[in-house]
This record gives C-alpha cells, structure tokens and sequence, in this order.
C-alpha cells in the first residue's frame, strides 16, 4: 500500500512538473519574443547567455547585469556571436525597443541557435515603472 502512494504521489509530482514548463514555454511567441516578466525568470535562472545588442554607447549607459554587448550594427555581429555565444546554450537578447533584437533573433536561428529568447519592447520596457 505505501509502495502504490509513493507511486502515485510521484507521478502526480512528474505530470504538475511537465504542465510547469509547458506554461513557461507557451508564454513565449513563434518569433521569441518574451514579456518581462517571463524573461526576468529565465535571466533569473542563470543558465543562459544574456546578449545587449546595442551600441557601446547605449550599454555604457545602462544595461541589465550580467550581459555581454555585442552590437549589431558592427559590421562583424555574426563572426562576434559565432566566437561568444554558444549554440547548445539559451540565449536572451534585448536592444533598446525590440528592433533590432527582433533582427538579431532572425540571424542567431539561421545560425543554428535553438532556444533564443527577446526581451519585448527592448530596455525601454526592462527600465519602465509598473503600472
């Protein structure tokens, strides 16, 4: 008896674990692109390679923790992200309002980059007060 409730207990737990990631992953769309607050958890999870798109300039003036510029206006974006990022690794990437992030998603899939997340509305959102 105690044998089929250790049983039973354990797939309940397996099945409540599988509907949680399925959740997390439904709130990400066909292009990537992430609300806030779903990307402060996967950031949070520290197991992904957080990427500012942007300008030096725009870095040095303020970025999330724990993210590596690589511009995507440098003439030399994919051979950066070729030599930085790993492709067997999830990537997070944000610029200042999606645009370019949108773009750089585009280049990291034809790369072979397979779990990218965008942030939505770039660092104007990262930085914006609840309402």
């Amino acid at each position: 008896m105690t044998r089929i409730l250790l049983l039973i207990l354990i797939a309940v737990s397996l099945m409540s674990s599988c509907q949680n990631r399925l959740s997390s992953a439904s709130k990400v769309s066909v292009n990537g692109v992430v609300k806030k607050e779903v990307f402060k958890e996967i950031i949070g999870l520290g197991k992904v390679q957080l990427v500012d798109v942007r300008t030096p300039e725009e870095f040095l003036a303020g970025h999330i923790d724990k993210a590596k510029n690589i511009n995507f206006n440098d003439p030399n974006f994919k051979q950066t992200i070729a030599a930085s990022l790993k492709k067997n690794k999830p990537v997070a990437i944000y610029c200042r309002s999606g645009r370019r992030s949108a773009s750089a998603f585009i280049i990291l899939k034809e790369m072979g980059f397979k779990e990218i997340y965008d942030l939505e509305g770039g660092f104007l959102n990262w930085q914006a007060v609840p309402k």
